[in-house]
């Protein structure tokens, strides 16, 4: 450790949004990271957010792993993650759980994991009231980082990056060097690394650790000491966001070093949709600094691979493709060579992944490219996991009745109904549309939505709109399994209340909903 590292301060309260916007840009591109003061999060709420988070930790084994991680959710416990394999060749010596959005926010239900109200009361309700300040908190530091961006104040909004919310909450415990084993004194407390979102909203209990480096390609490294701000929040830059500035804003690396006590902090790690497209904004292009990588990159494709950027020896700025997934850089190379500004570097695949990539190939294919070193794999059986899709493939699907099977012998008596996506978004920015077509009239209805999850909102209007101008009610309502419909309780309570009856349709079977399709 090379000193301490005077971070500077963002005052959300200011006034004055072009100032406040200049001050958080610098802080962006100078250190990827700086304090954030007066955000509204009372600390009555903070200190109730780590009052629970230590009773959470303070259980037994047994009873966290039974909320161990699913879906991104739960519980993840000592060395089951590995942030930098040099620094923590055994894993990372701490432990954490994940929570997702509220499940009234949710199109995915309800997939977080909570510890039973006997043992943790009112620790679920804690944690989602902190979610839904935090990710109010985000919203506005993403927007004022548009403004410097020179692009509008909603930019990320209506590119989808919050549509729906995919923010992540992490309350981690860091143990003290003596609860862990004495060979992993040494060892840091998270390796080295960047995280892979937009942003990340950090506040800690005060036991320092948090490290950062500025400069990841000088060596040695510098690393510098991040002091606890009592009442600040912490922000750091993530390499999404590093992507989409064209590398102006930083990914900045950092570490938690091993406590002399326990530490405690809770992170919101903010990632956009899996919808949305990332790309170099052209407020941050220009002739001498032209896009840092080739093409639109969605986000899911990004969990498999990072874009980052490193100089050469010849000191020429490149792009260096860290692919995960030899597959993917298989399917870019041809691209990409196009670019000579692009390297490239990967690691072995189970052959399980290449299974998937190839066209679910049988196992003596797979054999044969891998004997013959065709194929980059780490290891080969037969497989390193079930293939669900080869199974569900060899099925043979049920025979079903056809969405006309019902006739209708009044208007409204069944309403069939559809949500539409739209990859390029209108001039007003609406990117769904849902659908209502009356199965007696045969009219249709359509209506533009900024979010799918207006859909609930829609269906209320339009059940309001038939029942003011036409005096009757809908009686039935027919849809796929989206999780705008079927998966949101609230949606489910309008329709048992009001008596309409929810036809679905067959699981995988979109055509069964036909009319509207």
């Amino acid at each position: 450790m090379d000193g301490a590292l005077q971070l500077p301060m963002v005052d959300l309260s200011s006034t004055d949004r072009t100032l406040l916007a200049d001050s958080l840009r610098k802080a962006c591109v100078e250190n990827g990271f700086f304090y954030l003061i007066n955000h509204g999060v009372e600390e009555e709420l903070i200190q109730r957010v780590f009052e629970g988070s230590r009773r959470f930790f303070g259980l037994s084994l047994e009873e966290k792993m039974k909320l161990l991680r699913q879906n991104h959710r739960g519980y993840s416990p000592l060395y089951s993650e590995k942030l930098n394999s040099t620094d923590n060749p055994k894993g990372d010596p701490k432990e954490s759980i994940y929570f997702g959005a509220p499940e009234d926010m949710s199109p995915y239900g309800n997939l977080n994991q909570w510890p039973s109200q006997e043992i943790l009361p009112c620790w679920r309700s804690t944690m989602e009231e902190y979610y839904r300040r935090i990710l109010w908190v985000g919203k506005r530091v993403v927007s004022l980082m548009a403004v410097a961006l020179n692009v509008d104040e909603d930019f990320f909004e209506k590119v989808g990056a919050f549509d729906p919310p995919t923010a992540l909450l992490r309350p981690l415990h860091y143990p003290v060097a003596g609860e862990i084993d004495s060979s992993d004194k040494h060892m840091h407390g998270a390796g080295a690394h960047t995280d892979c979102g937009m942003i990340t909203i950090l506040v800690t209990d005060g036991v320092p650790g948090l490290q950062v480096c500025r400069d990841k390609l000088q060596k040695p490294q510098i690393w510098e000491d991040v002091h606890h701000l009592k009442g600040a929040l912490i922000v750091n830059i993530g390499d999404m966001m590093e992507r989409w500035t064209n590398c102006l804003f930083k990914s900045t690396l950092h570490r938690v070093t091993q406590p002399t006590q326990d530490r405690y902090s809770v992170a919101m790690f903010f990632d956009p949709s899996p919808d949305c497209v990332v790309e170099c904004l052209k407020s941050c292009c220009n002739e001498s600094s032209p896009p840092s990588s080739c093409g639109r990159l969605p986000k899911g494709d990004l969990q498999s691979y990072l874009w980052r950027p490193v100089t050469s020896r010849l000191g020429k700025h490149v792009s260096v493709a860290i692919v995960m997934d030899p597959c993917i850089m298989a399917l870019l190379l041809p691209v990409v060579l196009m670019f000579s500004s692009t390297a490239f570097a990967a690691i072995r695949a189970p052959s399980s992944l290449w299974h998937r990539h190839l066209g679910h190939p049988s196992s003596i294919v797979l054999d044969y490219l891998v004997r013959n070193n065709k194929l980059y794999c780490y290891s080969f059986k037969r497989f390193d996991s079930l293939c669900i899709a080869c199974q569900l493939a060899k099925h043979q699907k049920s025979p079903f009745n056809k969405s006309s099977s019902f006739t209708s012998s009044s208007p409204f008596e069944l309403i069939h109904s559809d949500i539409w996506t739209s990859h390029i978004p209108s001039f007003t920015g609406f990117r769904y549309y849902i659908l209502f077509h009356d199965d007696f009239t045969k009219f249709f209805w359509v209506f533009p939505l900024r979010q799918k999850s207006k859909a609930f909102t829609m269906f209320k209007k339009f059940y309001a709109f038939i029942s003011t101008q036409f005096s009757t009610k809908i009686k039935k309502l027919q849809c796929d399994e989206a999780a705008e419909y079927v998966k949101l309780k609230l949606f489910r309570s309008f329709l048992n209340d009001n008596g309409i009856s929810l036809r679905i349709s067959c699981p995988h079977t979109h055509q069964q909903n036909g009319k509207a399709e």
